[in-house]
């Protein structure tokens, strides 16, 4: 693990040459951060393997580590796999895809397996958590819509005088964008409104 840049970052210890220099570094050591990267190596009883079980992840786990948006996931979470999510800058609608794809791929392996019925029961309630998420983010993009267009405003004086038809065109455009419809009949008026 020491041979990772970002966990020597993350542990304070740096890339010391010198035996001086290394003695320093050290001194100089984050125990806190030895004792959570000691826990991620760790099994826990709420998990059923440790969250940095396999030596080939180490970069990606040092990654995480100096990220505070992807640490703090990492913690949240327990799953090396969402945290790193973040480090790879994987848009919104691409952590949302992996999440059907996993999803496709958990109901394919459901539907040939053979569930007593307490299994059954755990996992129809589960189910009904990733419904009412689901519900949620549905409910969250149509809210986020609304309140982005209300920060899109037409603006003729950042186009100039002369691109009245092309700031109609752009604000149409981002409207739509943000799947509000708008009717030629909308357009005509406040093209004529306009002058």
């Amino acid at each position: 693990m020491t041979r990772s840049k970002d966990i020597r970052v993350f542990i304070r210890f740096g890339s010391p040459k010198t035996y001086v220099a290394i003695r320093e570094a050290i001194e100089g050591i984050d125990e806190e951060r030895i004792q959570e990267i000691l826990a991620d190596l760790t099994p826990q009883p709420d998990y059923r393997r440790a969250v940095l079980s396999d030596s080939r992840d180490v970069t990606d786990y040092g990654r995480v580590a100096v990220n505070q948006s992807a640490r703090k996931i990492l913690r949240d979470s327990g799953d090396l796999s969402l945290a790193r999510q973040v480090v790879e800058q994987l848009s919104m609608p691409d952590r949302v895809g992996r999440l059907v794809d996993s999803g496709r791929v958990f109901l394919g392996e459901l539907s040939a397996a053979d569930l007593g019925s307490d299994t059954l029961s755990q996992v129809a309630k589960t189910a009904r958590d990733l419904q009412q998420l689901a519900r949620d983010m549905r409910r969250w993009s149509r809210d986020d819509s609304s309140r982005m267009t209300d920060m899109i405003e037409l603006d003729i004086d950042a186009y100039g005088k002369y691109a009245r038809a092309s700031a109609v065109a752009d604000y149409v455009e981002l409207l739509s964008l943000k799947r509000h419809n708008v009717t030629r009949e909308q357009v005509t008026n406040y093209a004529e409104n306009i002058g």
